[in-house]
């Protein structure tokens, strides 16, 4: 116990205080100097150090062969399904019908049929057929059809036309007769004003008698009232002639324009009927917008309810084709992009950290932004994609429909330097 306060009061002597508040100078100047070398060092690793600035963004990989995705353009159930999953498809090809009031087979004939040319309308309205949505048009097409095969068959005006060619036969047989009478009654009427004058002269002398040249003279009178007769009746055959040459000409008019009357309306009620069979498969029947192979993306069966705009299925094109990507940046750090630049693609399928990244350029940036559902003002960015999506780590990744991940753009690098001093530089510029 007394040892302990002897040694305390031997701390606390003068001669200890001033030895330890004074420490040796060497030590001072060594501190003062190592500390200056160190902050020199970290100023010039600041100063040579440089690291590139990332950008982050979501990005979708396509190929410029898309897939197509078959939607249900009505709500209602499932009718039949023409293929299943892994099934190659052709263009146009059925895929599925969704339930309605028209029998699908009715409504294929009727297709056909219309076109088909070797078979006129008549033909074709005397089917029964259940079209549910298109039987109005159906309807007012086959009586259009009944309507113009009813005029033409029975052709009323036509015969009308028959008989009336068929008079003015008659009238040009009958005027060529009197045209005929016409030139003996003129000779007759020559004879006759011949004599006349002779026996006028005769009479004048006293050779004749006043009876006979009064007879004479009663004789040209008729062959004159007749030539004038040959003429007038003449005149008038004519004229029928012209009348009957006119009512033809006009109800060959007027036919004209009822059988192309009837044809425009039956020509108008063909593409109401095909305008309406197309609306119908549109609404119910789904066919394959490109050949490739089907992918069905839910399950589905028959008589399973189907929403507008439930994708059904999906075809995915066959062969080769060159992808591309579509990133999708915010409008924050935009300016700092330029085409050429870097860009890892962190695949969401595929894990970087088991998988790696696949590195690819820059190749083009929108000039304006653009509203994009769900993410806001983005400039859309492209990258040429590689045949192969070939990781740093040597790992092959498949190339699959709609593919997307996270694509982090390298920027230019700054130092440390730069980037300690911009924030003060900003604050000093205020």
């Amino acid at each position: 116990m007394s040892e302990n306060k002897l040694k305390g009061l031997e701390l606390h002597s003068e001669p200890v205080q001033d030895i330890i508040g004074r420490p040796p100078g060497w030590m001072v100047r060594s501190g003062i100097t190592m500390i200056f070398i160190i902050l020199a060092l970290l100023l010039i690793g600041c100063y040579f150090i440089k690291y590139p600035e990332i950008l982050s963004a979501t990005i979708k990989i396509n190929a410029y062969n898309l897939p197509a995705q078959v939607k249900a353009r009505s709500t209602g159930r499932i009718d039949t399904l023409f293929v299943n999953d892994g099934d190659a498809v052709c263009t146009d090809q059925p895929l599925a019908l969704i339930e309605n009031t028209a029998k699908y087979s009715d409504v294929l004939f009727l297709k056909e049929a219309l076109n088909d040319v070797s078979h006129d309308s008549a033909w074709l309205c005397d089917r029964d057929l259940q079209l549910g949505d298109i039987q109005n048009s159906y309807l007012n097409y086959t009586q259009a059809s009944h309507a113009l095969s009813f005029f033409v068959g029975n052709d009323y005006l036509g015969e009308l036309i028959k008989t009336k060619k068929d008079q003015a036969k008659v009238l040009r047989k009958t005027l060529k007769a009197y045209e005929d009478q016409l030139v003996i009654n003129t000779r007759k009427l020559d004879v006759e004003t011949e004599k006349y004058k002779i026996d006028s002269t005769l009479h004048a002398r006293g050779i004749i008698s006043k009876t006979s040249f009064n007879d004479s003279r009663s004789a040209y009178m008729q062959q004159q009232m007749s030539h004038q007769s040959y003429l007038i009746e003449i005149d008038n055959i004519r004229l029928n002639i012209l009348q009957a040459e006119q009512n033809i000409t006009e109800m060959e008019q007027q036919r004209a324009e009822q059988t192309n009357n009837l044809v425009i309306q039956l020509n108008v009620a063909r593409e109401q009927l095909e305008a309406n069979i197309r609306q119908w498969e549109q609404n119910y029947f789904l066919t394959s917008p490109i050949s490739g192979v089907v992918a069905i993306t839910k399950y589905w069966q028959r008589n399973q309810n189907i929403t507008a705009g439930e994708t059904m299925l999906t075809v995915i094109p066959q062969g080769s084709s060159s992808h591309f990507g579509k990133i999708y940046l915010s409008q924050q750090g935009a300016g700092k992009v330029q085409t050429g630049q870097k860009v890892n693609i962190k695949l969401d399928d595929y894990p970087y950290m088991e998988f790696g990244f696949v590195q690819v350029k820059l190749s083009g940036i929108s000039m304006v932004p653009y509203e994009e559902a769900g993410i806001g003002n983005v400039f859309l960015l492209e990258v040429e994609m590689p045949d192969s999506l070939i990781t740093q780590y040597g790992i092959n990744i498949p190339y699959r429909p709609e593919m997307s991940g996270t694509a982090e753009i390298i920027t230019k690098d700054l130092t440390v330097l730069d980037r300690l001093l911009n924030p003060i530089k900003a604050v000093v510029k205020k």
